[in-house]
């Protein structure tokens, strides 16, 4: 996905079982990465049937935690866009 959008090599990719599920422990490295490469743009994926998420794994946990990472992220960087996606076995879904 972040190759077909003209993004080979010029990313940091960031990766746990969860993603969004907790993102409160992994939020340092996430602003270690934003304080060396200044990104305009910040990236996060879940996709579906997570096995981290357990009996949690519906649609609606993972927009609810998609969007509370994003707000977690925009708390230090009210600058930067951040975008949140669903990968499903078919498409991958920008959450708004």
């Amino acid at each position: 996905y972040l190759v077909d959008l003209g993004l080979k090599d010029n990313y940091d990719l960031i990766t746990v079982p969860g993603a969004s599920l907790d993102l409160e422990k992994i939020a340092g490295n996430i602003i270690t990465s934003i304080g060396f490469h200044d990104p305009e743009e910040i990236c996060i994926f879940d996709h579906e049937d997570c096995a981290a998420y357990g009996k949690e794994n519906s649609r609606a946990s993972h927009v609810t935690n998609l969007k509370k990472a994003r707000g977690i992220l925009l708390q230090g960087n009210p600058e930067k866009s951040i975008k949140i996606f669903l990968a499903g076995f078919n498409k991958i879904e920008e959450i708004n």
